[in-house]
Order: C-alpha cells, then structure tokens, then sequence
C-alpha cells in the first residue's frame, strides 16, 4: 500500500490564540470549559473554498477519489476519470471529511494522499480545513455524542439514508478550541488509549485461538 503524503504545512500567519479567537455567547455554550479554552463556530474557522472537479475533462487522468463508501476500509478509491459519473470536491491532504448521509452513522475521514494522483471527494461530505487546527481534534470532535446530537437536530429527509445534515447548521455548531499544543496533546492520549485497546483486543484473541487449537 502506498504511503501516505506528508500533511501540508500550517497556513502561514500565527497559531491562533485565547485573544485572537471569538468565542460564541455564554447561553449557546453546551458546558463550561477549562481556562484558556473558548466555545468557537465550526464555521468561522473553516478557510475551504469549494473546487468544483468535472472527471468528464480529465477521463484520462488517476484520481485519489475520498468516496463515502471508501471510507469503511479507510482507504480511498484510485480510479480514472472515465469512470468517475460526477463532479467532485478537490481536496488537500489535511483536510477533514464529515459525512451529510445519515448522521447516525458517525463517518468522519481525513484526507491523507497515498498518491500523487489529484485528490477528490464526494460532493457527500461537508469539507473543514484549517491548518491551524489540529486535523485529527477536529475529526474527533465531529465524532463526539455532543456534536452528533447537534447533528441530528437539523436534518433534511424522511430518516435512514434520506437523511442528509445540512451545511448551513453544521457551520454554526460549536467546537471547544484550546491551544495548538493543546489539540496535539488530546489527540496523542486518545491515540494511545486506542494503541492500548488493539493490544488488549490481539491479546484476547490470540488466548481465544489458543482454545480453539486445543
């Protein structure tokens, strides 16, 4: 498998900060946070400018396509533009994916770029790009029950996979925002946890195979 492309550099300008970040008023904020943290708009710092892509003018070009279905293997589709059906979202390594299909399936993604190949997603995913912000702690506030819940209060749709999140609520949910170094330090204990689960998950099932041989 090929590896993935180094994450593009911060945008250039200073990290954000407590005194250059507008927080949202008190009575919209869904609990209180520790010193130093504000409650900010999804939206107001989202700096993605949508790009549209028609594979129709490029049928022989390679895509690194980020596909709604793609991402239940975690990995996306390499496909040529003549068998792409539609215009999709251009996209950078960095940027976070967030799924309008039913909400209640909680399908977050970030784009990694395995290839060298132009990198395209779905027109089914609302797009965050920040690179101030640490990608991966956006990802998982977008997972998160509080944001779900957010989420699942503004949808178009009968229910099930008609249902669809709408963009113009998403960017006005609230995200709790600490400091950078912050972001990174969540980021890297939630890793660990799961290091630690995947270890404990091998360990069991290999007692299990043991059993099993037995």
């Amino acid at each position: 498998m090929a590896h993935p492309r180094k994450n593009a550099a911060r945008a250039q300008g200073a990290l954000l900060t407590p005194d250059n970040v507008v927080e949202i008023p008190v009575e919209e904020q869904p609990y209180p946070l520790p010193e130093g943290w504000k409650w900010v708009r999804l939206g107001d710092y989202n700096c993605y400018v949508g790009e549209t892509v028609n594979p129709e003018f490029f049928q022989g070009s390679t895509f690194e396509l980020y596909s709604v279905p793609s991402s239940s293997v975690n990995y996306p589709e390499i496909i040529v533009g003549k068998k792409i059906g539609s215009s999709k979202q251009s996209v950078e390594p960095g940027d976070v994916l967030l799924c309008k299909i039913n909400p209640r399936i909680n399908r977050v993604w970030i784009v990694t770029g395995y290839t060298n190949n132009k990198l395209i997603a779905s027109s089914e995913w609302i797009i965050f790009r920040n690179r101030n912000i640490v990608s991966k702690y956006i990802m998982y506030c977008m997972k998160s029950k509080y944001f779900r819940e957010y989420m699942l209060s503004n949808v178009s749709g009968v229910g099930g996979s008609l249902m669809r999140a709408q963009p113009k609520y998403v960017r006005l949910y609230p995200i709790p925002l600490p400091s950078f170094d912050e972001q990174q330090r969540i980021v890297d204990r939630i890793e660990s946890f799961f290091a630690k689960l995947d270890e404990a998950k091998a360990k069991v099932e290999a007692v299990l195979d043991g059993f099993e041989i037995r």
